[in-house]
C-alpha cells in the first residue's frame, strides 16, 4: 500500500485525552502521527528562566514589550504565531486590559521581568488549553517525493481532483490552488503561514499564466516545486495549528473545585 494513503485530512475536530494522545504517538513512532509531525504545545517550553533573544536598551511601551515577548515565545514554540484569543487570555492573566497594558512604559529591568511574566502567563494559558500543531519540516513531502510510484499516484490524484471540468488540462495558474488543495496533511504549509515562500517558489518555476498542462506535464512541474518546498521547510520549519482539542485535566480540575466550593456554601443557614 502506498504511503500516501495514510495522509488523510482531519475533517472533524478530535477530542483526545492527553495520556491517550501520547500513547498513540509512542505506539506509532514511525507511522502516521510521527510523520505528520504533530506536537502538543502545553507551555512547558516557556517555563525556563533565561531569555533566548536579546533585549533592546531603553524604555519601551507595552506594545513593544508584547512584540518582544511574542518573539521570545515564537523562538521556543517552533516559530508559532499566537492566535488572538490566546493573546487576549494572556493579558487577562496579567491583570491588564489590552489598551491599558499596551500604553504602559517599561524600563530595562521592568521589561525583562514583564517578558518573563508574559511567558509564564502564556504557559499557564496553554496548560489549561493546549494547542496541537503540525511542524512542517519537509519530511512528509519527502515520503512520496523519494518514491516514484508514490509521487505518480499523488500527482494523478491531485490532477484529477483539480480537473473539475474533466478537460484533461490544467492551467499553470492553477498551481497555487493545487498547493492549497494538498494542504498541511500532505506537508504543504498554508500560504498565510509561510510568508512569501510558496509564491516565490511558484514564480521560480514559472507556475503562472494560462498555459494548459496535461497530466504528465503537470507532474513534471509539480515535482520540482514540491522538492523546493521540502528543502525550504527543512531549513526553516513552519508550525500550523491543528483543529484538534486536547483534554489535559487542568480545566476539569478547576471546574470540579468550583463545584465543590459551591457545594460548601450555605443556603438558608445550612451547608449543602
Amino acid at each position: 500500500m502506498s504511503k500516501f494513503v495514510s495522509f488523510q485530512p482531519l475533517y472533524e475536530p478530535l477530542t483526545v485525552p492527553l495520556p491517550l494522545y501520547f500513547l498513540i504517538c509512542r505506539s506509532q513512532g514511525d507511522g502516521e502521527m510521527a510523520e505528520m509531525g504533530l506536537k502538543i504545545v502545553d507551555g512547558t517550553e516557556l517555563r525556563s528562566g533565561d531569555l533566548r533573544l536579546p533585549i533592546t536598551g531603553g524604555a519601551v511601551n507595552g506594545k513593544r514589550a508584547v512584540e518582544m515577548a511574542e518573539a521570545e515565545a515564537a523562538a521556543r514554540l517552533y516559530g508559532l504565531s499566537l492566535p488572538d484569543p490566546l493573546r487576549s487570555g494572556v493579558l487577562r492573566r496579567l491583570g491588564s486590559g489590552t489598551d491599558s497594558f499596551l500604553s504602559m512604559e517599561f524600563s530595562d529591568d521592568e521589561l525583562k521581568k514583564k517578558i518573563q511574566e508574559y511567558l509564564l502567563a502564556l504557559a499557564d494559558e496553554l496548560e489549561d488549553d493546549p494547542l496541537v500543531v503540525s511542524i512542517l519540516d519537509g519530511s512528509v513531502l519527502r515520503v512520496f517525493l523519494d518514491d516514484e510510484d508514490d509521487f505518480a499516484m499523488v500527482a494523478e490524484n491531485v490532477f484529477t481532483d483539480m480537473d473539475t471540468n474533466d478537460t484533461g488540462k490544467l492551467s499553470k495558474s492553477k498551481m497555487q490552488n493545487v498547493l492549497a488543495h494538498m494542504g498541511v496533511e500532505m506537508g504543504v504549509p498554508p500560504f498565510s503561514a509561510s510568508g512569501d515562500l510558496l509564491n516565490n517558489i511558484l514564480k521560480r518555476h514559472g507556475a503562472e499564466g494560462e498555459e494548459q498542462l496535461g497530466q504528465a506535464q503537470f507532474a513534471q512541474l509539480l515535482q520540482p516545486i514540491l522538492q523546493d518546498i521540502a528543502d525550504a521547510l527543512a531549513e526553516k520549519h513552519v508550525a500550523v495549528i491543528q483543529n484538534i482539542k486536547v483534554i489535559n485535566g487542568s480545566k476539569l480540575k478547576k471546574v470540579a473545585c468550583a463545584i465543590c466550593e459551591e457545594g460548601e456554601r450555605t443556603t438558608d443557614g445550612r451547608t449543602v
